[in-house]
């Protein structure tokens, strides 16, 4: 049963605002407690104890700031869900909850009618520094624009081959429709237990995305020219030397996304997303 909530949202959009407000309203009249309702630059606020007291954390903005949000659980080392409302631009991951809905979500969230998505984590970690977590995607990415990074890829240690080009993307199921839907790579169903890799503009065109089970672990080297490592488009790190990787998902650490029912569909987003539903009309002029 929830009884204790914490609201965290994006600071700026309209969207955002009101439907915090709404919320606020409807848990009220539900009985359930907020222990905290911030803009999302202002997590730091709320101390650790605070934050990780509550029941189910509500994220109230685009994919960005669910990814932010889920972040911050990480770092805390809780285990509470997040329901994530849209109020963002592309909204793959909220759900999709008007403000004029905001009452029937909450009393289906109140009454349980709800599903938990448990999602997996992966992780990025070589010999000299410490493991780092992500979500959707890692990215490795020259720094110089005529540089030619030099990548070998190896699956469980077996090599599988060698990628020269602007970089390589890695991507988890739920974050292909991302950075490496953009660099040519699959939209893949967001329960897929599966990663995908996608060169960034590869100098030989027979160089393909590769899907691979997230069961195996994927190694990679990379020169010495300047080359970036972005974590889920939230950090950067600046190498300057070679360096190895390797990629696996997490065993012991998942994180959970609650979804009220009738207000979050995966393939309906990827209809309307990519407008597959949409007919060609033909202008009367033509």
């Amino acid at each position: 049963m929830i009884k204790k909530v914490g609201i965290i949202h994006h600071p700026t959009r309209r969207k955002a605002l009101d439907i915090v407000k709404s919320l606020h309203s409807e848990f009220e009249k539900a009985g359930v407690a907020i222990a905290y309702s911030i803009a999302l630059e202002d997590w730091r606020s709320v101390n650790l104890q605070a934050f990780s007291s509550v029941d189910l954390v509500v994220s109230v903005g685009g994919d960005g700031t669910v990814i932010r949000v889920s972040h911050l659980i990480l770092d805390a080392n809780c285990r509470i869900p997040i329901w994530p409302i849209a109020a963002g631009e592309f909204n793959f991951m909220p759900d999709r909850v008007n403000p004029r809905d905001i009452h029937k979500a909450v009393s289906r969230l109140i009454s349980g009618d709800y599903f938990l998505w448990n999602r997996p984590v992966m992780q990025v970690m070589n010999s000299t520094s410490n493991k780092k977590l992500f979500i959707n995607d890692v990215v490795f990415v020259k720094d110089r624009p005529l540089d030619i990074l030099d990548i070998s890829v190896f699956i469980e240690n077996e090599h599988i081959g060698s990628i020269k080009g602007d970089g390589l993307v890695i991507a988890t199921s739920a974050g292909s429709t991302a950075y490496s839907l953009s660099a040519g790579g699959p939209i893949i169903d967001s329960n897929a237990p599966v990663y995908v890799l996608t060169a960034l503009n590869p100098h030989h065109i027979t160089i393909r995305p590769i899907v691979v089970s997230d069961e195996k672990t994927t190694n990679i080297c990379i020169g010495d020219k300047p080359w970036h490592l972005l974590i889920d488009g939230l950090s950067d790190i600046l190498y300057t030397k070679k360096a190895c990787f390797d990629i696996s998902r997490m065993e012991d650490v998942v994180l959970s996304y609650l979804h009220v029912t009738g207000f979050y569909s995966w393939v309906d987003n990827i209809r309307e997303k990519f407008h597959w539903g949409s007919r060609y009309v033909e202008s009367d002029n033509s």
